[in-house]
């Protein structure tokens, strides 16, 4: 329709009620992945909060061969002292 003809009301009917039918299943397309949108962002925030308590609890548990470490260190000291305590004795 670019060659400047004229179209009769039938036709030009006919393609408006086409292109108001594409413009409404299009809307609703756009409705479809706004609601997804929003169920996707919820589903993000649980996910980066779940994330958030797996690092701290991957923290945690990193600590714990220190902490044992310096339980068992602290051990061997206090009986290597009260064994030099018992020697002077």
């Amino acid at each position: 329709m670019s060659d400047n003809r004229p179209v009769s009301r039938e036709i030009c009917d006919v393609m408006t009620e086409r292109m108001e039918e594409r413009l409404a299943k299009h809307s609703e397309t756009l409705d479809d992945l706004k609601e997804c949108t929003v169920k996707l962002t919820q589903i993000l925030e649980v996910h980066n909060e779940k994330l958030s308590d797996y690092g701290e609890r991957l923290i945690h548990l990193e600590r714990r061969p220190t902490r044992w470490a310096e339980r068992v260190g602290t051990a061997l000291i206090s009986a290597l002292a009260a064994a030099l305590v018992s020697l002077l004795l």
